[in-house]
């Protein structure tokens, strides 16, 4: 597998070019047998069953694993979500459980990009519309949206199109002076209304609108589906969604050898991305 991985190396195209790496984080609960409830208790069950939790962070150019960890269920995504200066140039996609603004804040200041979704609850205010629907834009003075609240600016406007914006998002508190000021940060926020589920689809950037549009900011987010459709193939193919083996040792066993095929699986299917 490691022979396969090694000979075919991802070669970034298009707009991915513009970036060092693509970064795709993702973690996946593994049911255990009821044996294990002791070690490893679920993190919302009533049932006694126990589980795990598989960690993964890939590179898509260099067709790697970058991180792999096996924690308890328990452990929330977040707090395996760290920031360094290596982020520079460098583009992390993410889900909802990675979530953080102090997170998206510390990645532009070191010089990376982020793409995520937005909570449905995020309280943020428009600062400027970027584009919209011409034939609304046309007869509404954009102005008029401008720090208002995002929630109540997408109930307002008809629902169909997609929306560039900047808003303003609040990242947290310092002291100064013994007084607490809050601290804000502009952000580009993407609103897509999809018509099957009949809501926005909203994600929250920091890549500039001269160079990446709306389309391929939903196109970058797709990365993430590689990842998703992998933990869902392991699952249902592999027998990793529910481990019957009561033993310790050999459950770790199992697991760690699927992960070494969500390696190989995954490398796979990010050939088709690019």
């Amino acid at each position: 597998m490691d022979q396969m991985i090694n000979q075919s190396p991802v070669r970034l195209k298009g707009i991915a070019e513009n970036f060092k790496d693509i970064v795709i984080q993702d973690s996946s609960i593994i049911r255990l047998s009821k044996k294990l409830y002791e070690l490893h208790p679920a993190a919302r069950s009533r049932d006694n069953s126990a589980g795990l939790k598989i960690h993964a962070v890939y590179s898509t150019t260099s067709h790697s694993l970058k991180k792999a960890e096996i924690t308890t269920e328990r452990v929330h995504d977040a707090k395996k979500f760290k920031i360094t200066p290596d982020v520079q140039d460098t583009l992390l996609v993410d889900d909802l459980g990675y979530y953080s603004l102090k997170k998206f804040a510390q990645i532009h200041e070191y010089g990376g990009y982020f793409v995520s979704r937005v909570k449905s609850n995020a309280a943020y205010n428009i600062s400027r519309i970027i584009s919209g629907p011409s034939e609304l834009l046309a007869n509404v003075d954009p102005n008029c949206f401008i720090k208002i609240k995002l929630a109540d600016f997408l109930e307002r406007i008809p629902h169909y199109g997609q929306f560039d914006l900047i808003c303003s998002v609040h990242i947290g508190d310092e002291k100064v002076n013994k007084e607490k000021i809050s601290i804000f940060r502009d952000f580009r926020v993407i609103c897509i209304w999809n018509f099957k589920a009949h809501k926005w689809h909203m994600y929250i950037t920091n890549l500039p609108s001269e160079d990446f549009s709306v389309e391929d900011i939903y196109e970058l987010y797709r990365f993430r589906w590689a990842i998703e459709l992998v933990f869902k193939e392991l699952k249902s193919d592999y027998d990793l969604g529910h481990l019957l083996l009561g033993n310790v040792p050999l459950a770790y066993i199992h697991i760690s050898s699927i992960s070494v095929l969500d390696h190989a699986l995954l490398s796979n299917r990010l050939l088709s991305y690019f």
